[in-house]
């Protein structure tokens, strides 16, 4: 999850890359524009929009309007084209697409320079790439692609593969991830360009972690983070070192996290990054909050409220009353924790964020059993429960419109086909007639027509047979994908509910020590339900029957290699295969997290695997 927060946050901050390069420091920015008039003020405000855009958009946008205003008084349509995409800039980076469209448009039409034309045809493909249009993106990267070879340099060459590298980040090709970014950094060294390099060493960064090997994901960072120092770039310096701090913590090594967490912390105050400030707080926080010192993570938490407000970001401010509900969860104080859940909850509501609300109302319900109101529990796991069907209704109705407009595509291109096979048919008429009266000779050659059209259909045939099967073939491997993630839903839906009644369970067990014999037998009865509720046997053996039907011939390979297995073992090698967390694990088998690592090391033994052998990366390459 946090991997796929990067990939937006690196997008995010690429929005302003193509138009401007390092500037000087904001300060002294500012001290130059008291001076100047004219086109000396103008470019002044073009790069104080270009750092202002990333923490103050209304600001940014009055240094838009500004240059607009010196474009309009010189006449000059190549100020005012550049003035209108810093405007679309400050509504593109506080997410207002719609708006950001209209000035980008202004600013494609005014434009005389292809450069900036190809600057705006980035920013409207990060639009579409950010909303999930990611065709759309890359006819826009197409086009930018297009000007850079004919006017662009060997650093804007590097920035196309760059962006091709963050299309493919989203789609987790990372083949394709770690030839585009590797094609950027030669390219950036040819230029000499440090800051990119830097650049394009934190996007090789993303494959190791992708890859979970975090050690290899520091050292790149490390590197990345020496060439923004080199180049004074404390900015994106920053967010580096956050993300260095980020992967300490994966790693559990809580004290080096720290460090790198509060420089990133120390450096975005700096340089007024308030996007990687918020983030830092945020971090320290939660780690903090991990280590059970609850002042030290109020302390971070509350600080980061302002930065977050300062984006303008609702969905970002319901995830961090996420955030701070589990704190205060983790420190018991429930009554602090719901009212924090709350304040989310309404947030999302009005945004209609059904994966946050899953989440929001999920752990207050959690909240309320701690204080043991079990009714109020009762009624957010209602809530939380109802969204969540919402949320697969949705999807699943947007799936049948997709269905339909596919179903009816595919009847026009059918009725299509038709008519321009009657139409061939009754030129073929038309054609042997006419050669029924012509001569020997024009029946001859009528012959060899009739035979060519005949091989043309037959061509033609053959293509669309192999498109038919093309389609069928990728229905099919779309179906599988689709019974994968299925089977994958339900375990973590039957671990989240085994790990709800273990501990409803658990309460009522207590609950029966401290009441009168009659409550007692009411208890015993609830326990009972309680544990038939629990995934059994029956369910098991429903579970790997879908299983087997998403991993065919996975079970026989095992047998053949490995001999019989208990069905415990069974349980644990089909949920490894499925790459679920030794958290979810636990709960669907009912063991520990210690016990999750006994059987996996008994596993190991009874598979007669070497001791460096990771006995799931093993599992899965089956």
């Amino acid at each position: 999850m946090y991997l796929k927060y990067f990939i937006w946050t690196l997008l995010a901050m690429s929005i302003t890359l193509p138009l401007w390069s390092q500037e000087p420091s904001y300060q002294e920015l500012l001290e130059k524009l008291e001076d100047m008039e004219g086109q000396d003020r103008y470019e002044i405000l073009m790069d104080l929009c270009s750092q202002e855009v990333f923490n103050d958009q209304i600001l940014a946008r009055t240094r838009g309007i500004e240059g607009l205003s010196i474009g309009i008084d010189l006449k000059d349509a190549a100020i005012q084209a550049r003035s209108y995409r810093c405007i679309g800039l400050s509504f593109h980076y506080i997410d207002e697409p719609d708006s950001a469209m209209f000035y980008y448009n202004k600013s494609l039409a005014m434009s005389t320079d292809p450069l900036t034309k190809a600057g705006v045809y980035d920013n409207i493909r990060v639009i579409h790439a950010n909303h999930g249009r990611y065709d759309s993106a890359r006819q826009y990267l197409i086009l930018t692609e297009k000007i850079y070879r004919e006017h662009g340099s060997i650093d804007d060459q590097g920035s196309v593969q760059e962006a091709y590298g963050r299309l493919a980040l989203f789609n987790a090709e990372w083949n394709e991830v770690m030839i585009r970014y590797t094609a950027a950094d030669s390219l950036y060294k040819l230029s000499g360009n440090i800051n990119k390099q830097a650049d394009a060493l934190k996007g090789i960064s993303y494959v190791y972690a992708s890859e979970e090997k975090y050690e290899e994901t520091i050292d790149i960072l490390k590197k990345a983070h020496k060439k923004y120092v080199e180049t004074n770039d404390g900015f994106y310096g920053s967010e580096t070192l956050n993300h260095i701090g980020y992967y300490y913590n994966l790693l559990e090594e809580r004290d080096s996290a720290i460090v790198y967490h509060t420089a990133g912390l120390k450096q975005a105050k700096e340089v007024n990054n308030s996007h990687t400030a918020a983030s830092c707080l945020k971090d320290l926080g939660e780690l903090y909050g991990d280590l059970s010192q609850f002042d030290k993570a109020r302390v971070y938490m509350t600080e980061a409220i302002p930065y977050i407000e300062s984006k303008g970001d609702p969905y970002q401010k319901a995830d961090h009353f996420l955030a701070l509900g589990d704190l205060e969860r983790k420190a018991e104080n429930y009554s602090t924790s719901i009212d924090y859940y709350q304040q989310g909850i309404e947030i999302a509501e009005e945004l209609e964020a059904r994966d946050l609300l899953e989440f929001l109302y999920g752990r207050q319900s959690i909240s309320y059993e701690g204080q043991k109101n079990y009714l109020a529990s009762l009624e957010a796991f209602k809530r939380y429960d109802e969204v969540k069907d919402s949320t697969r209704g949705t999807e699943l109705k947007t799936k049948v419109n997709e269905m339909l407009i596919e179903y009816e595509t595919l009847e026009k291109e059918k009725k299509l086909i038709e008519a321009n096979a009657a139409i061939e048919r009754r030129n073929a008429r038309i054609k042997m007639l006419i050669g029924g009266i012509l001569s020997l000779l024009g029946i001859g050659a009528a012959f060899f027509y009739a035979l060519s059209q005949r091989r043309k259909k037959e061509k033609i045939q053959l293509v669309k047979e192999k498109e038919v099967e093309l389609i069928k073939r990728k229905g099919a491997e779309e179906k599988l994908e689709l019974k994968q993630k299925e089977l994958t839903s339900k375990a973590l839906q039957l671990a989240g509910k085994n790990e709800f009644l273990q501990r409803l369970k658990t309460e009522v067990t207590t609950l029966k020590s401290s009441v009168d014999d009659t409550v007692k037998n009411t208890s015993r009865k609830i326990s009972r339900m309680i544990q038939s509720d629990v995934m059994d046997d029956q369910e098991w053996e429903q579970f790997g029957k879908e299983f087997s039907s998403v991993h065919s011939g996975f079970m026989d390979r095992l047998k053949e290699k490995h001999g019989d297995l208990s069905s415990y073992e069974w349980r644990l090698i089909s949920l490894l295969k499925m790459n679920l967390s030794s958290k979810d694990i636990a709960s669907i088998l009912h063991i520990s997290h210690d016990g999750v690592k006994k059987a996996r090391y008994r596993l190991r033994k009874k598979l007669e695997l070497e001791s460096k052998v990771d006995i799931q990366n093993y599992i899965l390459s089956i």
